[in-house]
């Protein structure tokens, strides 16, 4: 072999590394392991078991910088010590799971996200912990590259230091709904937020939540748990709502909520909208309908609809951008009452000016169980796709599906 030709190492092929850590390897072995990768560009660290002193062990002389690094993900790790000894000038995406909101992991986590400027998708999805101090002292956690963030179950006061003015993405479980409120407020640049089983105070006195303006989010994504927070906000840039169900059946009633909602926000142009297990049975989810002249997609599952809903659904003046209309085991969808709305849209097009200003609906409905009105006669009258097809590879008739349009 020629002279000039050097033979890398082996480990230098090495580019991404899942490893999981036993108690017997600890923080000196490790680090010895990664500085000896130097292409290394995407890190998995898993603790083999519940052993608290996993990778806790200490060090005393200064860690060389892994340079190639980009991409740091860290589970079942109770103690978050190693963060604290790695330097990661080039980490883009980091996540850790598993572990518990101490006092201790807490400060880890401040000094490891603050010291990695170049950060843009984090996700720190811990237990909550029992022992932890009402009192601490965290420093604010700068993170100026940050554009996605997720956390679940985190202190409020671990929340409250966290700055991030380009953040676009967030996803918040189990938090405390103030503190929610709050780090929405200091990003204003926000765009799509999603909300699940937001924690509110046991004391009534203190459960009242302070009005919140976010001109910048045009997505909400919220169980039953964030309506009470959505009562609060205001939101003039919202395009997409969701509104998902949760384990318990509680048919939350929303009309109310969504007129308040609208009127705050100087009727938003939503486009998107999904409802799941709601009681829209109200006037005030009529009256809504009539107020979202930029409609485009709206969904209903296993909602109590009104039946005064199905006729505002027809009015071509009201939703003239309505193109989709997903229904799935709805009270009152019945064949006759979408054959009529149908059938009355449709007449108010041929009978406007201008018919190409308005939207072609297409529908597509799955029918209730015990809904009695489904039968071959008013299927065809619907114009349903290959349901003869569908309808035989269906033995449970809760699953009867069909498409109009």
């Amino acid at each position: 072999m020629p002279a000039h030709i050097i033979l890398w190492p082996t480990s230098w092929a090495v580019t991404d590394l899942d490893i999981t850590i036993s108690p017997r390897l600890q923080t000196p072995g490790l680090l010895h392991l990664l500085q000896n990768l130097p292409m290394l560009g995407s890190l998995t660290l898993s603790a083999s078991g519940n052993d608290t002193n996993t990778l806790k062990k200490p060090i005393n002389s200064p860690v060389s910088p892994l340079t190639s690094l980009r991409s740091l993900k860290v589970s079942r790790t109770i103690d978050l010590y190693i963060l604290s000894t790695l330097n990661l000038p080039s980490l883009i995406t980091f996540s850790v799971e598993n572990f518990r909101w101490s006092g201790d992991n807490m400060e880890h986590l401040a000094m490891f996200l603050s010291a990695h400027q170049m950060l843009e998708d984090v996700a720190l999805v811990g237990a909550r912990c029992t022992d932890a101090p009402e009192e601490l002292q965290l420093p604010i956690t700068d993170l100026p590259s940050l554009l996605y963030l997720t956390i679940s179950r985190a202190p409020g006061i671990f929340l409250q230091q966290l700055f991030a003015p380009y953040l676009s993405e967030i996803g918040l479980s189990h938090v405390e709904a103030r503190a929610a409120s709050a780090l929405l407020y200091m990003t204003p640049n926000i765009t799509r937020v999603k909300f699940d089983c937001l924690v509110y105070p046991q004391n009534k006195a203190q459960e009242l939540l302070h009005a919140i303006t976010c001109t910048g989010i045009a997505s909400l994504d919220v169980d039953p748990t964030g309506l009470k927070w959505l009562d609060t906000a205001t939101l003039p840039g919202l395009r997409a709502l969701s509104i998902r169900k949760t384990k318990a059946k509680t048919h939350s009633v929303v009309g109310p909520i969504l007129r308040r909602l609208l009127n705050r926000s100087d009727f938003p142009p939503l486009r998107s909208m999904h409802l799941e297990q709601l009681n829209i049975s109200k006037e005030d989810f009529v009256w809504c309908l009539g107020q979202m002249g930029y409609m485009e997609e709206l969904t209903l599952v296993d909602c109590n609809v009104a039946p005064e809903a199905w006729s505002r659904m027809a009015d071509v003046i009201a939703l003239p951008r309505l193109r989709w209309l997903n229904i799935e085991e709805c009270s009152s969808a019945t064949p006759p009452r979408l054959v009529r709305m149908v059938q009355a849209r449709n007449t108010a097009i041929s009978a406007i000016a201008l018919p190409n200003a308005i939207a072609s609906l297409r529908v597509r409905v799955r029918f209730r169980g015990d809904c009695e009105d489904v039968t071959p006669a008013t299927l065809d009258e619907l114009q349903l796709c290959n349901w003869d097809l569908l309808y035989t590879q269906c033995a449970d008739s809760s699953n009867r599906i069909g498409r109009t349009g």
